[in-house]
């Protein structure tokens, strides 16, 4: 329900005839759940798995597996959007151009994608760093 009422605001946003901001600023508006989805999907169709089908590999999921609450994940999830979306709004008040606008999102697209291929080999590091030892689990 949340993703459907962001997207129709952020839609809202654009098609009116007094144009609140451009198309591409939606990406940056939307950008963790964009690129969380789309991770997700690609890596599940590299793994020849379906794309229905759920994993661990979910954002939320990897800061439960830092021992994070649901809470903590979720105010964690709530400030990296903040981060991401605050270069959209920058590109929307200084006139950036489209394309600049585009290409930075599919770049962190691509970089986070990579990232995410080798998640857990850098939770386990993190979590020795920060000697994490109780086991994953994660609780609704």
């Amino acid at each position: 329900m949340i993703r459907f009422t962001v997207i129709w605001f952020l839609t809202e946003g654009y098609q009116r005839e007094s144009r609140s901001f451009q198309a591409l600023t939606n990406l940056w508006l939307a950008t963790v759940p964009i690129i969380n989805a789309s991770s997700t999907i690609f890596r599940l169709i590299r793994k020849k798995q379906s794309t229905f089908k759920p994993d661990q590999e979910y954002l939320r999921h990897i800061f439960m597996r830092f021992d994070f609450s649901a809470r903590q994940a979720l105010i964690t999830m709530c400030i990296i959007a903040i981060v991401f979306t605050s270069p959209g709004i920058a590109s929307e008040l200084l006139y950036i151009p489209s394309y600049i606008i585009f290409w930075s999102f599919v770049t962190i697209n691509i970089i986070y994608f990579f990232k995410m291929t080798h998640i857990w080999r850098i939770t386990v590091k993190v979590r020795r760093y920060f000697s994490v030892t109780s086991k994953f689990n994660i609780k609704d």
